[in-house]
């Protein structure tokens, strides 16, 4: 089964979504990503069945992708598409051109080369079409499966951030002195925490407590 996650407000607009039930019957879903079974669990306490909760989902996300397309979340992965689709052309011409001077200066009478180029150009060109920039507004199942990745990343983001939340909370609680350097330090060695990672979270984590 298709395991999706959710931002709270999406997990409240699927189970308001599910046979149109009373607002006052849903409990505000918990802060964070929701998956889907957690999505089920909070149907069954309001009398929804999982396969209710589906539906909801299944006609929520096509309804999400249509009404996003003009958003900045849409906008987003087709520049990412565009980009993807630029690389493969730079790749393409760069083999094109080493296999054609290849040719030229190894076999001048014969253009051998152009096999191999017309391979890799049809792959190339078949490629982009698919999943290219030519109808990005028609691919809603790739958009879907690139929102579930961004999703997935910001859930480890969450959980991450949760972590080093914790870990900093006893850090200063014993080390008052409030060393941002030594608090980086801390993450880094003691809890695998890469050394950028540690210091966007030491940095958050002084933001939200106003020091």
């Amino acid at each position: 089964m298709d395991e999706r996650t959710y931002t709270s407000e999406e997990a409240e607009a699927i189970l308001l979504h599910a046979n149109r039930v009373d607002p006052q019957t849903v409990a505000a879903p918990v802060s964070g990503p929701v998956s889907s079974e957690q999505l089920r669990s909070m149907g069954e306490e309001i009398g929804l069945t999982p396969e209710q909760i589906r539906a909801a989902e299944d006609q929520y996300l096509r309804e999400k992708v249509g009404s996003v397309q003009g958003g900045s979340q849409f906008a987003q992965f087709l520049e990412q598409a565009k980009e993807r689709t630029k690389a493969k052309i730079r790749n393409f011409v760069g083999f094109a051109v080493m296999m054609l001077g290849i040719n030229a200066v190894t076999s001048p009478g014969t253009w051998w080369s152009l096999l191999p180029v017309g391979i890799v150009g049809a792959i190339t060109a078949s490629d982009i079409i698919k999943n290219g920039i030519g109808k990005p507004t028609e691919n809603s199942r790739e958009f879907e499966r690139w929102r579930q990745r961004q999703n997935r990343s910001n859930q480890d983001r969450y959980v991450r951030n949760r972590q080093a939340e914790e870990q900093l909370d006893a850090y200063f609680k014993d080390n008052p002195s409030r060393d941002r350097i030594r608090a980086v330090e801390f993450l880094n060695a003691n809890h695998g925490f890469e050394i950028e990672e540690a210091k966007d979270a030491v940095d958050d984590y002084w933001r939200r407590r106003a020091w």
